[in-house]
């Protein structure tokens, strides 16, 4: 399973941080961990992996409220076609 994590070292110790936690470890000695629950991160309901689980959130009020989801298909499409080109153009630029 895929885990988005991001470590960061710093003059007074290490932070590492993913989807689940995040742990502080202080060149003092000291650490600390917290967890998504502890982080007030009050996620309603959860389907499928942690990167999704925002994303149904915001579909589902879109129903509810009968309000247009942002990014939508359309505007992900066209993202896509950027990104397409953007590849293409580095490959042209490579060859």
């Amino acid at each position: 399973m895929p885990i988005f994590g991001l470590k960061i070292i710093g003059s007074n110790g290490i932070l590492e941080v993913n989807d689940y936690n995040a742990d502080l470890k202080m060149k003092s000695g000291k650490s600390y961990t917290w967890f998504r629950h502890d982080l007030n991160d009050n996620v309603k309901f959860l389907l499928g992996d942690p990167e999704y689980y925002r994303e149904d959130e915001v579909f589902t009020n879109s129903i509810l409220n009968g309000t247009k989801a942002e990014p939508s298909f359309k505007t992900a499409a066209k993202v896509d076609y950027i990104i397409d080109k953007a590849k293409k153009e580095a490959e042209i630029e490579r060859a």
